[in-house]
This record gives structure tokens, sequence and C-alpha cells, in this order.
């Protein structure tokens, strides 16, 4: 498993408002600093684990979560979710 992509976690969503609409700003590698939606998920594959958080009150949140997974069933990968 590629650890560095999978730690990135995605969670650094939460520094955005919840009025602007689901892109992949506020994204940041926990090495490199600003990092596109794409470019953090080229390192996930099959057999990865990815963690994205959420503060479950923000509605921004659950869309970037929208994002990720569309973006990951867009690249023709098979997706679990657990809750």
């Amino acid at each position: 498993m590629n650890l560095p992509a999978a730690a990135l976690a995605l969670g650094v969503f939460l520094a955005q408002p919840p009025s602007s609409g689901p892109t992949a700003e506020g994204l940041h590698h926990w090495r490199t600093g600003p990092v596109t939606l794409n470019a953090a998920l080229l390192g996930i594959g099959p057999g990865h684990i990815l963690i994205v958080a959420e503060d479950h009150a923000v509605a921004r949140h659950h869309e970037n979560q929208l994002a990720v997974l569309q973006a990951l069933k867009q690249r023709g990968l098979r997706l679990s979710v657990g809750l």
C-alpha cells in the first residue's frame, strides 16, 4: 500500500466554507503542500484504503466526499464504502 497517498486522508477539506461548490481547493498533501484532487488520488489503486473525514453538520464535506468517490470511480476502480 502507498502509505503517504493513503495517509493524505483528504480530511483537509475541512478548511473549506460550506457555501462554496465542490472543488478540490484546500487539499494539502502532508509532505508537498497544496495539491489538486486528481493529483491527490494518483497513488490510490486497487487494495488501497483511503480515509475521507468530515464534520457531519457541514454539507460541503458531503459534497467533497462524493467528488472523491466519483473521481475514483471514473478511474475504473471498484469501491467499497464503510461508515
